[in-house]
């Protein structure tokens, strides 16, 4: 709302000018929240790692075709991606695959993030969940 407007809801008396800089020192501050943040990283700071599904099926014999799992890792800092498909989705292939990607990477991130990865297991779980 323009500081003519507020004048006129509060009863300003005195200049306009006071109080458009006033209104304009406080309207920062009353700014409605941002529903979408930009998160920012430092290099090397996090890599967010998933389990990825291609929509493809490979032959394994001569009658038979499996979906194999990738997984894949993205640096949260420069957007490099490192991904590598492995045997099956336990967690000795899927760690495997992993270290085929950092590998690929040329370094360790300080952090990594897997969502919700039951081979590798979960934040806050225990048995009785």
């Amino acid at each position: 709302m323009p500081a003519t407007v507020v004048a006129e809801h509060i009863g300003w008396q005195r200049g306009i000018t006071v109080l458009k800089e006033r209104v304009a020192e406080l309207r920062p501050a009353y700014l409605p929240v941002d529903t979408c943040q930009r998160t920012e990283y430092r290099p090397g700071e996090l890599a967010q790692w998933d389990l990825w599904f291609p929509d493809i099926d490979i032959p394994v014999a001569s009658d038979e075709a499996r979906r194999f799992p990738v997984p894949a890792g993205v640096s949260g800092y420069s957007r490099f991606l490192a991904a590598a498909m492995v045997p099956s989705r336990e967690a000795h292939d899927v760690l495997g695959g992993h270290l085929a990607c950092l590998k690929a990477l040329g370094a360790v991130p300080r952090s990594g993030v897997y969502d919700q990865e039951g081979c590798i297991g979960r934040w806050g779980y225990s048995e009785s969940n």
